[in-house]
């Protein structure tokens, strides 16, 4: 909750000086910290009735050479009514690459996917929506989408997604702590 509001707070703050300005409200004024004061409030109640409301999660990772489809990935979860919660870009240590994909660790291509996912960046992203029948069938349907547009080879096909709850919070715990 607290990361969705900063970034929210770093997006106002970029575009407040433009708005109050336009509005006749300056820097430093006792007017300006008011209304920035309200547009935090706003940001906060709108954190807290997402917390309050259950919300569905998942989570994503675009592999390695596929950052600069980024935008444009999480523009076909939002389309599917998915809301981005947060991101990060890191590259892979081997060992979290195994932790990644440790369900295929006695497949013949676990060796090699781990080496891929351990080259470059990677994103990981959380998205949460308010309703849907089972998060983790819609994570895979939109994630095939993803594949079928961008994807190159059964290993360097740009995305994966857990299928879990419990996938879930082991994968996501390796680029975002506990979860």
């Amino acid at each position: 909750m607290l990361e969705s509001v900063a970034d929210v707070l770093v997006e106002q703050d970029i575009n407040l000086e433009y708005h109050t300005k336009k509005k006749g409200i300056f820097r430093g004024s006792f007017f300006y910290y008011i209304y920035k004061l309200n547009l935090l409030m706003k940001s906060l109640k709108e954190s807290l009735m997402e917390s309050i409301e259950p919300t569905k999660k998942i989570f994503v990772v675009i592999k390695p050479g596929f950052l600069d489809k980024s935008q444009d990935i999480i523009n076909i979860y939002k389309e599917e009514g998915w809301q981005l919660v947060t991101t990060t870009v890191k590259q892979l240590l081997l060992a979290e690459a195994k932790k990644l994909y440790k369900v295929h660790k006695k497949e013949d291509f676990y060796k090699d996917l781990c080496d891929y996912m351990s080259s470059g960046l990677t994103r990981a992203m959380i998205f949460s929506k308010a309703t849907t029948d089972d998060e983790f069938k819609d994570a895979t349907r939109i994630k095939d989408i993803v594949r079928e547009k961008y994807g190159e080879s059964d290993m360097r096909n740009v995305a994966h997604s857990s299928d879990s709850l419990e996938h879930m919070k082991d994968e996501a715990s390796i680029y975002f702590g506990i979860i």
